[in-house]
């Protein structure tokens, strides 16, 4: 009598963890779309601690699923913030956190992106730091065929040869340059290497390096 008990507790115990088994992924699932959800509006919340704003962007950009990315549209969440009025320090981890799904998940999204980014690294009236994070963006995202990257290049080229803006956002515009892979930077890379600046010599060495990687026949 005692072992046909047990037997049937064994059996219902079994059957417990069967079904915990099989609700895991559901749960799993649920529990994911959760916490992007709540990501999204951790990072978009104005009345959220800045720190945990931006740890919440930058979990966002760690995100590679694709399918994630288009369904709770990680990407125009994060250009509304870097696009909207934010605090600097919210925006420019928004840039990096877009520039990372960009390249790493969904690259067909540079045609809503680029233009998002290309006038903030325009505008001089924006913070330099924020047009910094930009280049530094466009160092990896720009595509020599397309018609929104060759008008960032034509920026990323102003700012290289503009003597008035600071060094850090001119390095990183000038290794943009390089990384574009286009002949016509060129003769802008060299002339650079005379630069005054330590900085810029060294950068446009780097955009140089960058440039031969992708085009053989660049030869300074």
């Amino acid at each position: 009598m005692k072992s046909k008990f047990n037997s049937s507790r064994a059996q219902g115990v079994i059957a417990v963890l069967l079904a915990c088994a099989a609700l895991a992924p559901v749960l799993q699932a649920a529990e994911k779309e959760k916490t992007i959800a709540e990501l999204i509006r951790i990072a978009q919340s104005p009345s959220a601690h800045p720190s945990a704003r931006v740890d919440a962007i930058e979990q966002l950009g760690a995100v590679t699923d694709a399918d994630e990315d288009r369904k709770h549209r990680i990407i125009e969440n994060l250009l509304e913030i870097v696009t909207k009025p934010n605090h600097l320090m919210i925006k420019a981890p928004a840039v990096k956190a877009v520039s990372k799904l960009v390249v790493n998940v969904n690259q067909p999204a540079k045609g809503k992106v680029l233009p998002a980014l290309t006038p903030i690294l325009r505008d001089t009236k924006e913070h330099f730091i924020l047009r910094r994070e930009v280049a530094r963006a466009y160092q990896e995202m720009l595509d020599p065929n397309d018609l929104p990257s060759k008008d960032a290049y034509k920026v990323l080229l102003d700012i290289a040869k503009n003597k008035t803006d600071t060094q850090g956002l001119r390095g990183a515009s000038i290794e943009a340059v390089g990384a574009f892979g286009s002949m016509d930077g060129l003769d802008v890379l060299v002339a650079l290497l005379s630069d005054p600046e330590p900085m810029i010599r060294d950068s446009a060495a780097k955009a140089l390096f960058k440039l031969m990687a992708r085009v053989p026949d660049a030869t300074p």
